[in-house]
């Protein structure tokens, strides 16, 4: 099987032909471009075929130039000729790291060189499967990141100007960003578990220890000016401003972790 890859948005395609639209991107068949093991370090010769009446040549592939690795949690890409110590996008160790060449030697020798006892991957339910094929995940993100810092702005004039109406706006896009915390966990839950194996590194633990931080401090926000809705003009006002603050650096640090994740493993 060819295997063609998007120059756009770097997504493999394996087929006789480039698909006519990239999935991720939507770049057309054009954009693609054909893998081969010339093209890439690391990767096998070509079998030749032998003229008639000569002796067979071994066609056991063989490697040359620098060999590559693939990071199986995040995609990042490796040259060396061991897998690296830990990887530098999400912090896994060489035990994620897997030969680009082995699906090579594969496709040249007709054998596969998984673990015998390798048993396939179960198949997702259907609700993990609509939120990996729709990416609601990445989606989901985009109402912290966006609205928070909004509820901030809202905030800071309401107390500049003393103005009710945007106090009002501030604390109904704190509303807005706690009722969709549970949407925006439970897809980020199953992605991590599905697209990177649940590896709890160190770029993990922080973007957990964002999001309590974040669900935290948007429960005191709520609460509180439920509780004392002249907050915004109260003495306790400039603490209820510094907790809006840590909250929407906490969604910014999340935010950045995740961008690390998805773009840090390209070159």
């Amino acid at each position: 099987m060819k295997k063609w890859e998007c120059t756009v948005c770097g997504y493999i395609h394996e087929g006789d032909e480039p698909p006519e639209t990239c999935p991720l991107c939507g770049a057309g068949a054009e954009y693609f471009k054909e893998i081969t093991a010339a093209e890439e370090p690391g990767q096998t010769e070509p079998v030749k075929e032998q003229p008639e009446n000569t002796p067979a040549v071994d066609a056991q592939p063989q490697t040359t130039g620098m060999r590559k690795w693939e990071c199986t949690v995040c995609g990042y890409i490796h040259e060396g000729d061991e897998p690296p110590k830990q990887c530098p996008v999400c912090g896994v160790g060489p035990e994620y790291f897997r030969e680009i060449v082995e699906k090579e030697i594969e496709t040249l020798t007709g054998a596969a060189l998984a673990p015998e006892d390798a048993k396939p991957a179960p198949r997702p339910s259907f609700l993990r499967a609509q939120v990996m094929k729709h990416h609601l995940h990445p989606i989901a993100v985009h109402t912290p990141n966006g609205v928070l810092p909004a509820a901030l702005v809202f905030l800071v004039l309401a107390m500049v100007f003393g103005s009710s109406g945007f106090e009002m706006a501030a604390f109904f896009n704190l509303v807005l960003v706690l009722l969709a915390m549970p949407f925006v966990i439970v897809t980020g839950v199953i992605a991590w578990q599905e697209r990177y194996k649940g590896a709890m590194t160190r770029i993990f633990g922080v973007k957990i220890g964002a999001t309590i931080v974040v669900c935290s401090t948007l429960l005191a926000l709520v609460v509180w000016r439920l509780v004392d809705p002249s907050v915004a003009s109260s003495p306790g006002r400039w603490t209820y401003l510094v907790i809006c603050l840590v909250s929407v650096a906490g969604a910014g640090l999340a935010g950045h972790m995740g961008g690390k994740l998805v773009f840090g493993a390209r070159k």
